[in-house]
């Protein structure tokens, strides 16, 4: 009976012994998460341009101002899921910054209210601050302080998703914003071999993607409903991963690339060129992506 109850002791203790460690290990699996989130956060916030920036930078290249691009307005009360509704908000915030950047403000204005209407939705209303609107009624006319009012918007706005605590919604939209920015690039394009500028154009917009791509693939990757998404968003960074294998290949220059919150720099001296078979290919994923995403296929 003794050694029974001696048994039974030491069994006691073995399981509280086994709880401590597992409980140890649990809260050290929490800090690394919390630690990996921070870290990405950062990562985030640092390498990821907004789309006044990257329509801003394609601008300066030489892409042509193309009227039939940016998608149609449509009435966002179709628009019920938030993951659709995300996904929107990210190509409209890219066309806003396309019809800006090419001085289209009327039609840019209304952009702007439908963005406003989708961020009382997405609940990010607060980031939409009066001020600005107010400023750009007074300045209707002035072309130069319309741009510097866009650029303070994207900044507030763009920047600050960050900071609404909802990592999936950040993600979400800038994937929205970069496939359209890839869509409207590379829709640009109509001869490859005579283009090669714009061709590369598009390219240096690839070189984000991973950032954006990695930013879905952290927060978004546990979620059943963005699977296919996600799926499709693979296939567009292999080929971009090839594009870039071929560019290199050609060329023996360093490519650097920075943002600043203000403007995309990327710095190459000697810039390779990709094959046009990678670029058609390109160009036809993201068509497939952009067209499943205006259609509420995912």
């Amino acid at each position: 009976m003794k050694q029974k109850t001696s048994l039974l002791l030491i069994g006691f203790l073995l399981l509280n012994l086994l709880g401590c460690v597992n409980e140890s290990k649990k809260k050290e699996a929490d800090i690394l998460a919390q630690k990996n989130d921070s870290i990405n956060r950062q990562r985030i916030e640092y390498l990821l341009p907004s789309p006044q920036e990257l329509m801003s930078f394609v601008k300066d290249e030489g892409l042509v101002y193309k009227e039939n691009s940016i998608y149609p307005l449509v009435d966002i009360e179709k628009i019920n899921l938030f993951r659709n509704q995300s996904l929107y908000f990210g190509v409209y915030f890219c066309d806003y910054y396309y019809l800006s950047v090419y001085e289209k403000n009327t039609q840019a204005l209304k952009y702007l209210a439908t963005l406003r209407e989708f961020s009382v939705k997405l609940g990010i209303e607060h980031l939409f601050k009066e001020s600005y609107f107010k400023r750009m009624e007074a300045n209707n006319s002035n072309l130069d302080s319309l741009k510097q009012i866009s650029v303070e918007l994207s900044s507030a706005v763009f920047n600050s998703l960050d900071q609404t605590d909802n990592n999936m919604l950040f993600s979400i939209i800038g994937i929205g914003s970069i496939v359209e920015a890839l869509y409207l690039t590379s829709n640009s394009i109509t001869d490859v071999k005579s283009q090669p500028r714009l061709v590369s154009s598009v390219y240096d917009i690839g070189e984000f993607y991973e950032n954006f791509f990695s930013s879905f693939l952290v927060f978004c990757k546990e979620e059943p409903s963005l699977k296919p998404l996600l799926n499709d968003l693979t296939t567009i960074r292999e080929i971009l991963k090839q594009g870039k294998e071929e560019r290199v290949s050609a060329s023996t220059s360093t490519k650097k690339m920075s943002s600043n919150g203000v403007k995309v720099k990327i710095s190459d001296n000697n810039k390779g060129v990709t094959s046009e078979a990678n670029f058609n290919l390109l160009k036809d994923k993201v068509n497939i992506i952009r067209n499943k995403i205006v259609n509420q296929q995912y």
